[in-house]
């Protein structure tokens, strides 16, 4: 017997309501469908914040983690800034990146929800650049979560017959103009939690979407645009997003026609330069059995395209028209039919003839056959409005431009030089790296001239071409003639590098974090370096003045003499050895990824007290919790859901748990409506001595979602009990035992009695394994030694004694750039080094304008230095560094210390003149 009641069937129940609220009587117009939930909470800054540097610093920081979540994304209910200041939202990664300043989104000062970070967690942060302030900061009230992708429901009478959509990339070969046009469509996320489809609809930007979906400004104001959302490969690949807007204008909109159409607030962007747009069949209606295809976002997920269809009305095995004279969902006259896969959140996508790749309806509601309202009629309302299309929208493309030929006029040049199309006004360029049968890429637009040179192009690799023309209505053409060159000169293309991974706490005596990458591809020359940049601030910029490292070989690095307790952000680079570049290792090509993860570095973990559980260790347990040996009982095969428990421990041979000997009627899984919650409480602890708390256990636990069941975690602060973790509320059920922490300092640090205890609640159906836990900590972060005092200067042979610095140029076959450099490090050894330079020109000064940064220990380094210019030297000074400080520069011939002009090279932040060398 189906339980009406397991999260598939609420899930779906739960669209079937909204359905009937949103639509009253109208019958089978789509829905807004859900795809993530929408919680109240209260996060807020200090009012006011505390103040910054001129630089920039972190003054606050919360973290929003959702465990398989799709996106995040917060409503500010207030939002005051002091200038300069931003708030940036981003996932720990720094792949999603996004910053409000001032008073925020469109000047409001709140109300307003923020563009969504992709994934499970949402960083926030507030970074300040005024020492002095007394702005108020900023007020969370909302956060929304996007479903897992695999748990979004369709709406049940989309789908006609079997599910015959697909990812988009499925059908890059095999329908490459269908696909190409898809690139077009637009997920519109609403109020944070719900969800349609729109497109492109012209040159000009405009969006085109479902009445019911965007029916006022108000409305709009909520709305963000996510352009290219889609996974990276068939039916595999975490989904990435490629643009995202929020707000713009209503320009139009008819409730009858269920259509509106929008000018998105672009912030700068063109998005159908890069994404195309879709023209219209205005002057036609559609054949019956006339092949046609939808490109869309149902149940909200990744582009997928619907053009092949099992069903049996559609005989071609594509999908078809199949009526012109359906009922209309709303108003109007009689919509298009057919029988094309589609699901709750298609609302709005385009539906295109597969014979022209034109519009030909815009999808509105399901019943199969599925219904579209005709593009015609909605044309001819928009052209008799205040908001005529633009002529692109319809127009017939001109012809191509002919006889396309390639040259060489120089190193890493490619000529392309064309006949003109008649009516060509502009022209776009694409480029292949796979042949003229490849992927191509679009590499230049509005070109007025018939002829342009690719200066991006590397020495030794062949390129193919083909060009476009746009007419006076900026219709695109058919493609040109294709051609292939190859060019000349150096190799300019960066590695291939996926960025950093990881950074992490190394949780050492000596203040550090690890930080950790795959290795990169070399395009040029033979092997890859890597360089790597700090910051205190995020989102920062990589340059000369926040290196720290460079020439790292391997695929880590350990960044020492760091302060502890301060969030640092990393990214690393990777070059080449080519020489043909201009990168800071050796002038190789250095890629640019923005890649970002952050850090604290602390001391060892100072554990207080560790439960294992092999024996009973005093815990206090209510209801059906035992401490027992695990025995892989409960989930879906005892009456419940999900997986069961596991069938070992994580360390030992026994854990704590609910049922894990079958006690009740389900054996292993938690019973039904558990109220008040069953409570497995620890022992009290002493933590009046730590400065800050944190629980620490393996976890393995089955839950339903928080709305339905609760597991929580609760801690004891010598008064009453506080939640410190609470299940989302989202289903899910552990498969491995999975590590958890939980900060619980604002609870614990300074209490004498405090406890802990694991809960467990249930409504009257559904059922899931519940807690199963082992090797509970109680543990503080301890201290580290930050930067070494007492810098010592590098040997001079008169200032600290030892050997002097000298130099040579190599040998044969080194760069001409090249200088090897030698200094003493017995005398007075340090944890690394930096040489500093300048043109004659600065020496007055001491104004270095270069650094080689972080040399070998060893005493000798290969560093490139550019060739004075006729009439001038180069000079350069080799000083020790420890973390961000850097020693001694030296006297001048007066005797008086050297101005330590370097601060930012190397990404130093003071110095210290107070070290002596033996």
């Amino acid at each position: 017997m189906f339980d009406l009641f397991s999260p598939p069937f609420r899930a779906r129940l739960l669209l079937l309501f909204l359905g009937i609220l949103l639509l009253g009587t109208v019958p089978g117009l789509a829905q807004v469908v859900q795809i993530g939930e929408t919680e109240e909470v209260r996060v807020e800054t200090p009012h006011p914040y505390p103040p910054g540097t001129d630089g920039g610093r972190v003054v606050w920081e919360h973290v929003f983690r959702f465990p398989r979540a799709s996106y995040v994304k917060v409503h500010f209910r207030r939002f005051e800034l002091a200038p300069g200041d931003e708030i940036v939202l981003s996932d720990p990664a720094g792949r999603y990146r996004h910053v409000y300043r001032g008073r925020g989104w469109k000047d409001r000062g709140g109300d307003f929800w923020a563009l969504s970070v992709l994934g499970d967690v949402l960083v926030v942060r507030l970074v300040s650049r005024n020492p002095a302030h007394q702005a108020f900061g900023a007020e969370i009230d909302r956060v929304a979560h996007g479903f897992p992708l695999e748990e979004t429901q369709p709406e049940p009478e989309a789908l006609c017959g079997a599910e015959d959509f697909r990812d988009v990339e499925c059908y890059r070969d095999k329908y490459p103009e269908a696909y190409e046009k898809a690139k077009a469509v637009v997920r519109l996320i609403k109020n944070g939690s719900a969800h349609c489809t729109g497109w492109l609809a012209d040159c000009e930007n405009h969006v085109i979407t479902n009445e019911h979906c965007v029916g006022d400004q108000d409305e709009l104001d909520d709305i963000e645009f996510q352009f290219d959302y889609k996974r990276p490969s068939c039916g595999a690949g975490t989904p990435t997003v490629g643009l995202q807007l929020q707000g713009g204008q209503l320009l139009e909109v008819n409730a009858d026609l269920d259509y509106a159409y929008i000018m998105p607030d672009l912030a700068g962007h063109d998005p159908q330069a890069t994404y195309g747009f879709l023209q219209w069949d205005n002057a036609r209606d559609p054949d019956v059995d006339e092949q046609m295809y939808i490109p869309g976002h149902p149940s909200g997920d990744p582009k997928r395209l619907s053009i092949e269809s099992t069903d049996p009305h559609d005989e071609s095995g594509l999908c078809e028209v199949y009526s012109l004279t359906e009922p209309p969902c709303a108003g109007g006259n009689a919509d298009i039919g057919y029988y094309c896969d589609t699901e709750g959140g298609s609302s709005g996508s385009p539906v295109l003839s597969y014979a022209t790749h034109r519009v030909i309806a815009l999808h509105h509601c399901a019943r199969c056959p599925n219904r579209g309202v005709p593009i015609t009629d909605v044309y001819a309302d928009l052209q008799a409005s205040a908001h005529p299309l633009p002529g692109c929208a319809v127009c017939d493309p001109g012809s191509a431009p002919t006889n396309l030929q390639s040259s060489v006029p120089g190193d890493n040049v490619i000529r392309l030089t064309w006949t003109p199309a008649p009516d060509g006004v502009s022209y776009r360029v694409y480029r292949s790296r796979e042949g003229c049968d490849g992927a191509f890429e679009r590499v230049a637009d509005d070109v007025a001239a018939t002829t342009w040179d690719d200066t991006n192009v590397s020495g030794g690799k062949s390129y193919s071409y083909y060009v476009t023309a746009l007419n006076d209505c900026n219709a695109e053409s058919s493609h040109s003639n294709c051609v292939t060159e190859t060019a000349t000169g150096g190799c300019i293309d960066p590695p291939l590098f996926d960025g950093l991974l990881s950074a992490e706490n190394a949780k050492s005596s000596l203040c550090a974090i690890e930080l950790h990458w795959d290795p990169a591809t070399p395009q040029c020359g033979t092997t890859v370096r890597y360089n790597v940049y700090r910051s205190l601030v995020p989102g920062f910029t990589p340059g000369p003045g926040n290196l720290v490292a460079s020439c790292v070989e391997g695929t880590g690095y350990r960044d020492t003499g760091i302060d502890q307790r301060t969030e640092y952000f990393y990214v690393v680079r990777a070059e080449d050895d080519s020489g043909d570049g201009s990168g800071p290792c050796a002038s190789g090509n250095e890629e640019a990824n923005a890649v970002e993860q952050s850090s604290q570095a602390t001391g060892p973990d100072e554990v207080l007290v560790t439960w294992t559980f092999e024996t009973d260790e005093g815990w206090t347990l209510d209801g059906e919790w035992q401490i027992d040996e695990p025995r892989g009982l409960g989930g879906s095969a005892n009456g419940g859901s999900g997986g069961p428990d596991p069938s070992s421990a994580f360390e030992g041979n026994r854990v704590l748990g609910v049922d894990l000997t079958g006690l009740g009627d389900y054996a292993g899984n938690y019973e039904d409506d558990v109220s008040p919650a069953w409570y497995a409480t620890s022992p009290a602890f002493d933590a009046s001595g730590m400065t800050d708390v944190l629980v620490r256990y393996r976890r393995w636990l089955g839950a339903e979602k928080n709305r339905y069941d609760e597991a929580t975690l609760e801690v004891f602060d010598g008064s009453a009990w506080q939640v410190a973790w609470e299940n989302p509320d989202l289903s899910f059920s552990d498969d491995a035992w999975q590590l958890e922490e939980v900060d619980a300092t604002q609870y614990l640090a300074g209490k004498a009695n405090a406890k802990i205890r694991f809960g467990i609640s249930s409504d009257a159906s559904v059922r899931y394994c519940g807690w199963n836990l082992d090797v509970v900590e109680i543990y503080q972060h301890g201290q580290c030694e930050e930067s070494l005092p007492g810098i010592s200067p590098v040997p001079d042979g008169w200032l600290a004694g030892g050997a002097p610095m000298t130099a040579e140029k190599p040998g044969t076959g080194s760069s001409a750039s090249d200088v090897v450099v030698h200094w003493d490090v017995t005398t007075c050894p340090g944890p690394t080094y930096h040489l500093l330079m300048a043109d004659s020109d600065r020496l007055p000064g001491y104004d270095y304008e270069a650094a080689a940064c972080a040399l070998d220990p060893s005493g000798t380094a290969t560093v490139p230095i550019t060739d004075p210019e006729p009439g001038h030297f180069t000079w350069w000074v080799i000083v020790e560094a420890d973390g961000t400080t850097e020693g001694h520069h030296g006297f001048r011939s007066d005797g008086t210390v050297r101005p330590a002009s370097g601060v930012g090279l190397c990404g130093i932040l003071d110095h210290d003149d107070t070290g002596t060398c033996p």
